[in-house]
């Protein structure tokens, strides 16, 4: 995982609540996929995402036996199991359900990675998005590890010092070069 850090500051540990800053028209979807594997390592991982997410597409099965994959989705009225992964809607009840169940399934510490914030703002709207993520965050343990994608410049300065604030730390993709 050293490599998320610049050199200087690699004997640092990974933080357990990361806003990973995207931006789809100059970085890979590799760079993206290699940030949040890392940030998972060694954990069993839950990611929520959408159908169609480049980073899901890239990641479906990946993580195995250790990991879940839930789409999230509008109209959902109780989670639904699919082949290689978990639809759901994107409620809180729902959410912190699921992520409740992982880390109980687990009996140890989880990583979860949000793909991504804009998508959800826009699903959801960006209140409900943060209030949302929120709850998610209030009721995982500490030593869980969570890792949102924000895609940069997708929302205004507001909404994304809205979202910046539930994450102490940040890694902007292209620092990764």
């Amino acid at each position: 995982m050293a490599f998320l850090y610049r050199r200087r500051d690699r004997d640092r540990p990974v933080p357990n609540r990361v806003l990973i800053k995207w931006d789809p028209t100059r970085d890979k979807v590799d760079e993206l996929v290699a940030a949040v594997k890392a940030l998972c390592a060694g954990r069993p991982s839950t990611v929520l995402t959408r159908r169609g997410s480049p980073l899901a597409t890239r990641i479906r099965g990946e993580f195995g036996e250790r990991g879940k994959l839930i789409y999230l989705k509008q109209g959902v009225s109780y989670p639904i199991t699919t082949e290689n992964a978990l639809i759901a809607a994107p409620t809180t009840p729902h959410v912190i359900s699921l992520i409740r169940k992982a880390r109980m399934e687990f009996g140890e510490p989880i990583a979860v990675v949000i793909d991504n914030l804009t998508d959800l703002a826009m699903l959801l709207g960006t209140k409900k998005a943060y209030e949302l993520v929120r709850e998610m965050l209030d009721s995982l343990e500490e030593e869980d590890r969570v890792a949102a994608i924000l895609v940069g410049g997708a929302q205004g300065e507001r909404e994304e010092m809205l979202f910046r604030s539930l994450f102490p730390n940040e890694l902007p993709i292209s620092r990764l070069r």
